[in-house]
């Protein structure tokens, strides 16, 4: 009877790979759980304001799809936000720190079976040459404010942003931190988005995570909200492709509140 069992199992797995090409037949591991790719090595140079990260995931096995994907950071000098973290391709915001990065890329198919790949990325220093052209670049773009200031009612510190589109990332980090000196005796902080253009997800985000790093509360429409460091790391999570082109007030709002 333990023969017959065993002959039935077998006769029950050359079905499952039937279907299956020739070449993947004699891959053993392929059949045994799905195929994970998290993407070429990347060697990047500061400054950066993000890195992309792009894996592939596919079950060998016709009868199962991929069900599950989600990417994660293992190692790094520093802890980086994840856009986008259960697709294949998700973005690390905010690179500052040179050193080795490494992503791993989980994928789970509907049969219960998973695998797991890692991407590694080394960031360097910026050379001094390209710092002095970064320096030039910040001293041309600043007269392009992106951000401004004013007290308002009350010892209300008013952030007025202006041109938002474009403007790198780490010199609107800086502008705003400028502005947020200068307010230096307000007792919160009022976000104004009225004369505002340009800017996308990351743009809130970076603004949001800036306003993390300071300690007065932060008004938008009249509601205001204590922010704290590491608050972009969990609502990155909720962020959805369906709208990405919000506009950047709409961003703030809905990862202040």
């Amino acid at each position: 009877m333990f023969k017959s069992a065993k002959i039935i199992l077998m006769l029950g797995v050359m079905a499952l790979v039937s279907g299956c090409d020739v070449d993947d037949v004699t891959d053993a591991d392929k059949l045994s759980k799905p195929t994970v790719n998290a993407g070429s090595d990347q060697l990047l140079k500061l400054p950066l304001n993000s890195i992309t990260l792009s894996g592939s995931a596919k079950s060998y096995l016709s009868v199962y799809d991929i069900k599950t994907t989600s990417w994660s950071q293992v190692a790094g000098p520093q802890q980086l936000a994840l856009l986008n973290a259960d697709k294949l391709t998700a973005t690390a915001l905010y690179p500052t720190t040179a050193g080795t990065y490494i992503f791993q890329l989980y994928a789970k198919d509907t049969g219960g079976r998973s695998n797991t790949d890692q991407v590694k990325i080394i960031i360097e220093r910026a050379t001094q040459a390209s710092a002095i052209r970064r320096m030039q670049s910040n001293t041309v773009s600043n007269e392009i404010a992106a951000v401004s200031w004013q007290y308002g009612a009350q010892n209300q510190g008013v952030l007025v942003f202006g041109s938002l589109g474009n403007v790198d990332l780490s010199e609107l980090k800086q502008q705003l931190n400028l502005a947020i000196e200068e307010l230096n005796s307000a007792a919160e902080l009022s976000l104004d988005f009225s004369q505002s253009t340009g800017g996308d997800v990351q743009t809130a985000l970076q603004i949001i995570e800036t306003l993390s790093q300071q300690s007065l509360p932060v008004c938008l429409h009249d509601r205001c909200s204590p922010l704290y460091e590491g608050l972009v790391l969990e609502k990155v999570g909720g962020i959805e492709d369906a709208y990405l082109e919000n506009s950047v007030k709409t961003w703030v709002e809905k990862l202040l509140h």
